[in-house]
């Protein structure tokens, strides 16, 4: 499956960020970001892996630029989010 691969942004996954395995099936084909307007072009696959059943990006952000794929104004830092347990809502630390 070829995806756009923008130069350097992005990386192939080949196993399973989860569990570490190879086989895999295609979820979602050239799958785009519409929501955000700062996203670079490109194109990604969403895979199901099918020994733990995870789903996952590949191509995916590189680490150097997940900030261009989810800008801070735009996405909440992980270090910055915690999960309430009426509903499973994500908010803010302390919020």
């Amino acid at each position: 499956m070829n995806m756009h691969n923008s130069a350097g942004l992005t990386e192939n996954v080949d196993t399973c960020p989860c569990c570490g395995n190879g086989p895999r099936s295609v979820l979602v084909a050239g799958a785009r970001d519409l929501l955000t307007v700062s996203s670079p072009p490109g194109s990604f696959g969403i895979w199901r892996c099918l020994t733990c059943s995870s789903a996952y990006l590949s191509p995916s952000p590189t680490k150097e630029h997940l900030g261009l794929y989810y800008p801070e104004d735009e996405y909440l830092p992980m270090g910055q989010m915690e999960q309430k347990s009426n509903g499973g809502r994500l908010v803010r630390a302390g919020g």
